[in-house]
């Protein structure tokens, strides 16, 4: 695998696995707060849990927050300034499933 300014690296990896989390790069309707609709997708006729990354920002923070703001975390509460009431807006199963 290549990464960026380290250079090829050679890695362990696996004949296949299972799917848990669909990171979209560039999606065109990446939004601050995204509208729940846009945080799933069908694929091959199972719907999993979407996180649309618009250009220009970087996945990790986002794909981190998902998987440790699920239901099987300890900080799945929302702020009490949370507008719309629920402190994940990404389907709570991502890494409890």
């Amino acid at each position: 695998m290549e990464v960026r300014g380290l250079g090829i690296r050679r890695c362990n990896f696996v004949g296949e696995a299972v799917v848990g989390l669909v990171v979209d790069l560039a999606a065109s309707d990446a939004e601050r707060l995204p509208p729940p609709e846009s945080l799933s997708t069908v694929l091959n006729g199972v719907k999993l849990p979407r996180i649309p990354v618009g250009i220009g920002y970087a996945p990790l923070p986002l794909i981190a927050a998902a998987l440790t703001t699920t239901s099987g975390s300890d900080s799945t509460q929302p702020l009490d300034d949370c507008r719309k009431g629920i402190g994940n807006h990404i389907s709570p199963n991502i890494a409890t499933e």
